[in-house]
């Protein structure tokens, strides 16, 4: 088990959230809070300095992929986009965004673990390593 992490749900679907935020809280993560929206996001991001956020990729006001890009020129994070589409295309977009990690729905909860392990290792190696040329 990974020690606590503070994480950030950004999903606009209410029950999915809501179920986000049991999970992790069960596995002893500390939810610092959600967005509904892209704009929430990066505002939340700003305010509450996540160590990784769950991030959907269709979200109003601001998609997720925006919103990663936004978040990772101000306040960095381990972010894993979660979204129904898994096209390469759409999977290397958010990774240029910034993104440490991404899921296909419907996630299970046997996932989530494993994702944020893999997405804070993935970060820690990109932020120790620095910008790339």
């Amino acid at each position: 088990m990974m020690p606590p992490t503070r994480v950030l749900i950004c999903e606009d679907e209410g029950l999915t959230a809501l179920r986000y935020r049991a999970t992790l809280t069960r596995l002893g993560l500390d939810v610092v809070g959600s967005a509904a929206d892209g704009e929430q996001a990066v505002e939340a991001a700003a305010r509450l300095a996540p160590e990784a956020i769950l991030m959907d990729i269709e979200m109003p006001r601001l998609d997720g992929i925006s919103a990663t890009r936004r978040i990772m020129e101000t306040h960095p994070a381990a972010i894993i986009i979660i979204s129904a589409y898994g096209e390469a295309e759409t999977v290397q977009a958010a990774m240029a965004a910034g993104a440490s990690g991404y899921l296909v729905k419907p996630v299970t909860d046997d996932q989530i673990v494993p994702a944020l392990q893999a997405a804070r290792e993935r970060y820690a190696t990109r932020e120790s390593s620095g910008p790339s040329p």
